[in-house]
């Protein structure tokens, strides 16, 4: 969850008030941060199956030395940010900002099928630094996971090679959709 321009303002203040000058890496000695702008969920470990409700839920917000890494993590409650203001919308509302099926079924179609996969962009396609592009979009390769970009604005972020299908898919609205694979069904018999 991305914080507000409030809420993160809030968190900068606190850790001005509560870490003590000038704010030293216990790994580098560095004192060049990064704050970033999403909170995260640590949740209780459940033998690697994910578990909803019934769970120990903490939510994170890292500060990243800029020099070696090392990642110092916040609780942004203990910090003053309220984050069910951020997160309460109208029930109404959420089904009027639904993200509509086909959009979700298109998006994945391309990524599954590729269509006219070309290593070089032709007129039309996306601008950038891409491994590959095809109609209707781009992607780059990373290190596990493969990053598409898509002409109607949406983006999404392929988990690959993993052994679990993971998708996330950024709408240009803000909207975010994910499709991840929960279980790998029964070992085959016989």
């Amino acid at each position: 969850m991305k914080l507000s321009d409030q809420q993160s303002k809030t968190l900068l203040d606190h850790l001005k008030k509560t870490w003590a000058p000038p704010g030293i890496c216990p790994t580098c000695r560095s004192d060049d941060w990064q704050v970033g702008p999403q909170v995260y969920e640590l949740r209780e470990f459940h033998g690697g199956n994910m578990v909803i409700g019934d769970s120990a839920l903490v939510p994170i917000f890292p500060v990243i030395c800029k020099v070696c890494g090392n990642v110092i993590l916040i609780n942004p409650l203990i910090a003053g940010i309220d984050l069910k203001k951020v997160t309460t919308m109208d029930f109404r509302k959420r089904f009027e900002r639904r993200v509509d099926g086909e959009l979700v079924s298109e998006i994945l179609r391309c990524i599954a099928t590729l269509p006219n996969k070309r290593i070089r962009p032709v007129a039309g396609d996306l601008q950038g630094a891409f491994d590959f592009w095809f109609d209707g979009g781009a992607a780059k390769i990373q290190t596990g996971y493969v990053e598409y970009g898509f002409t109607s604005g949406a983006h999404a972020t392929v988990g690959d090679p993993i052994p679990a299908l993971s998708v996330t898919i950024d709408f240009p609205n803000g909207s975010r959709v994910r499709v991840q694979q929960e279980s790998w069904g029964s070992e085959p018999t016989g």
